[in-house]
């Protein structure tokens, strides 16, 4: 059998142990054995790991990858724009917080930053505005769902907002992002 590579958390994963497969005569009943069915539904899952094949075009040797569903820290720098908030075209917005719920996997360091353009009447130039504000050692590793809200203040039109974590900083999962502020009355223009 070929070797068996991790490539999630580090590490390598022992080789499975043999067994028979599911639906034999000799297989053991799919509610004494939880593993036999994974979240992929229908791939045989052998102590909740999932296998993946792999084939290297520079050794041209085959493996299987092993993927640790435990381990949530990216060995990468990562990052997210989420989509440009547009209340109305030439409308000014005064961003002044950002609501973030986030399942808490651990402890995490982060930053999130609202980059906004405004636009000078006077002498019909554009500015950019942008904060950034950086969370360190944010989560316990509960696991369960928390608010947070991130104090900042950006004028300007159509906010952006942008969340980066570095690489090994932690897990970090974002299940919602709004930013609060007030949009003015009239249009900018």
């Amino acid at each position: 059998m070929p070797p068996i590579h991790n490539e999630g958390g580090g590490g390598v994963a022992p080789p499975p142990t043999p067994s028979t497969p599911p639906g034999s005569a000799t297989s053991t009943p799919l509610g004494a054995s939880p593993s036999l069915i994974t979240s992929t539904g229908g791939l045989y899952g052998r102590g909740n790991i999932l296998l993946v094949p792999f084939y290297n075009e520079a050794t041209k040797l085959s493996y299987f990858v092993t993927y640790d569903s435990s381990n949530f820290n990216c060995e990468l720098d990562c990052v997210y724009n989420f989509r440009l908030e547009e209340v109305a075209a030439g409308r000014e917005i005064d961003v002044h917080k950002v609501f973030l719920k986030l399942r808490d996997l651990g402890a995490v360091t982060f930053s999130v930053t609202v980059t906004a353009t405004q636009y000078n009447k006077s002498n019909q130039t554009e500015t950019v505005n942008t904060q950034t504000v950086v969370i360190k050692n944010w989560g316990i590793g509960d696991k369960k769902l928390h608010s947070y809200f991130v104090d900042l203040k950006v004028v300007g039109e159509c906010p952006q907002l942008s969340v980066f974590r570095a690489a090994n900083a932690g897990p970090l999962a974002i299940i919602k992002a709004m930013l609060c502020g007030h949009s003015d009355e009239g249009a900018q223009l």
